[in-house]
């Protein structure tokens, strides 16, 4: 980062204690210019600056890989209530042909 960036979010911190910036930034580990989130907070008592972010393309393959754990679950839980349902279908069907097959036996 450039010194006069560091400076005047400095300055900006001292008049508001605390700031959300959103920018595009070189990724750490590669050549890819990202966009990250990052919020600043200024302790004037101790002169300090306490950062932290976070890249937003992150966040994006969070959100799509518990999507698509949701969805594999989502359609075990159908499975499920699908054989669950054919399975009470096939015993109400089974008690009736027996019951009706008992009351035509005393005949």
């Amino acid at each position: 980062m450039e010194r006069n960036f560091v400076k005047s979010l400095c300055l900006r911190l001292e008049l508001v204690e605390s700031h959300l910036l959103n920018m595009h930034i070189k990724k750490v580990y590669t050549e890819e210019i990202k966009q990250k989130l990052s919020y600043f907070k200024y302790y004037p008592r101790w002169q300090w600056v306490i950062a932290v972010g976070v890249y937003v393309d992150d966040i994006e393959e969070e959100i799509t890989e518990k999507k698509i754990l949701l969805q594999k679950k989502s359609t075990k839980t159908s499975s499920t209530k699908y054989f669950t349902i054919f399975t009470i279908f096939i015993y109400c069907n089974c008690n009736i042909y027996l019951s009706f097959t008992k009351k035509l036996m005393r005949f």
